[in-house]
């Protein structure tokens, strides 16, 4: 599909680029950004006798190969569930003998571990870790009692302190937390929680019922998910951003959020659709589309976005029902402009449906003048079109040049009540250089209502001017 992040332009979005896995494994479910390197982790070691797991390196392109162990010693066992780098030290909690839930810590990869201490928590792979000026917090799901435990630890890794424990009913995976440098929130079916001392609900959305809630920091407010809508907090008044079928979303694009992330420009929001998953992006002033997940019925589970190990910005997805992670490259920067990136060979524009303000009335569709810019041979804008509503698929022609005059029904025009246009950027030679450019389009069009009733009157503006009329 088309990217319209930018004034004037609808340009091919950016293509997914999937990741090989060499040796393959199909777990590869959590990520490590770590001294200017990028690693991704097993959260199952695979056997009893082994060691917690293996971080894989990426390398640019599309490489994740080379591995170290997390811990140097092969006698730890147990399932990773969450991993974050503060400084030097990497910080993941693990579960082994009987379950417990464990805190741990290495000083480099495939060095020593240091058993933090135990959490004593029975827990399933639901966990989260946060760090707020150095003091870590522990988010995990207890699997034998149904609760939610928060855990916090002291800097120095000796004081571990369970301050709440809260029974919930969890989704299938919890969403990373955040922090404004002041708070840490954490994003649960009862709320969103100010996650301190005392957790409490700092913003109760119990109502919603939502077992996978979402949120993220954004231009300095907090963004959350509630169902299948987004919600602005300010630290004070809670607002709705959209993101619904009223924002123009055809169907299939209007589905689950299921993950989000922020850079200082742009919110992203991975969208679970019928079909496929999509990628949008808030400015936040409006919506607008990114991209499209190529495969069917993958969903992403987590969005984090890295310039690691290149410098070159990528924003990456770990998929719930795919174990290899791929990213879009340079998501903050105008497609257009940067030389590293590349594109899908193919994307379509699809217009809301068009009443011309009276959907009741028939009217007679004559003409679409488009504008463009670098159409040739091979680089085609494809028009088509729909009309009451029905599917998109009758063709009105190709624009292979910078202006062009498209006849409806050419040459008497057609009859319909509404009118939708699908605008397709066609690449036909290579995914280099410049895209096909949409800039506008008008449709001519007439409607002529219908007659009901018709009235005659005259005025009398002589007796109309008096301040009081005698009958």
């Amino acid at each position: 599909n088309v990217d319209t992040r930018f004034p004037y332009q609808l340009c091919l979005s950016p293509a997914l680029v999937t990741c090989t896995v060499n040796p393959s494994r199909a777990d590869l479910s959590l990520a490590l950004d770590y001294l200017g390197q990028l690693y991704f982790l097993e959260t199952l070691s695979g056997g009893i006798a082994g060691s917690i797991s293996n971080a894989y390196q990426f390398s640019a392109p599309n490489t994740i190969g080379s591995f170290k162990s997390l811990s140097g010693s092969t006698s730890q066992t147990g399932s990773l569930t969450a991993i974050m780098a503060i400084g030097g030290d990497i910080v993941f909690t693990n579960f082994g003998d009987a379950n417990t839930q464990k805190i741990s810590k290495v000083a480099s990869l495939g060095g020593a571990m240091t058993n933090i201490g135990s959490l004593g928590i029975r827990t399933t792979r639901l966990g989260q870790l946060a760090n707020l000026g150095g003091t870590i917090h522990v988010l995990h799901f207890n699997s034998s009692d149904n609760k939610m435990h928060f855990v916090i630890v002291d800097r120095a890794l000796t004081i571990v302190d369970r301050v709440k424990a809260e029974a919930i009913v969890v989704g299938t995976y919890l969403s990373p937390m955040v922090s404004d440098g002041v708070k840490v929130y954490a994003a649960l079916p009862q709320g969103i929680y100010n996650y301190d001392a005392t957790p409490d609900v700092n913003i109760d959305t119990a109502r919603a019922q939502d077992k996978n809630p979402n949120l993220t920091m954004f231009q300095n407010y907090l963004y959350f998910k509630n169902k299948k809508s987004v919600m602005k907090y300010d630290g004070t008044d809670t607002t709705s951003i959209g993101y619904d079928l009223r924002d123009g979303l055809v169907a299939e694009k209007f589905g689950e959020i299921t993950a989000m992330v922020s850079s200082w420009q742009w919110l992203f929001a991975a969208v679970k659709g019928a079909t496929y998953s999509h990628i949008l992006a808030h400015d936040g002033a409006s919506w607008q589309y990114y991209a499209r997940i190529p495969t069917a019925g993958v969903w992403v589970r987590d969005l984090f976005l890295s310039d690691s190990p290149d410098g070159i910005d990528r924003l990456w997805c770990l998929f719930g029902s795919y174990g290899y992670p791929g990213y879009f490259l340079n998501p903050m920067v105008n497609p257009l402009q940067a030389g590293t990136y590349s594109f899908v060979p193919s994307g379509i524009l699809t217009t809301s449906v068009y009443g011309a303000g009276l959907s009741e009335e028939l009217a007679g569709w004559y003409k679409f003048i488009v504008n463009a810019d670098s159409c040739a041979s091979g680089n085609d804008i494809n028009i088509r079109y729909g009309l009451n509503g029905g599917a998109v698929g009758s063709i009105l022609g190709l624009v292979g040049s910078t202006y062009r005059s498209l006849s409806f029904g050419s040459p008497a025009g057609i009859e319909a009540y509404k009118l939708q246009l699908e605008i397709g950027l066609l690449r036909y030679t290579d995914n280099t250089g410049t895209t096909p450019i949409f800039k506008t389009g008008v449709v001519q069009f007439v409607k002529d209502p219908t007659k009901k009733e018709i009235f005659d009157f005259e005025i009398d503006l002589e007796q109309t001017a008096k301040i009081e009329t005698r009958h």
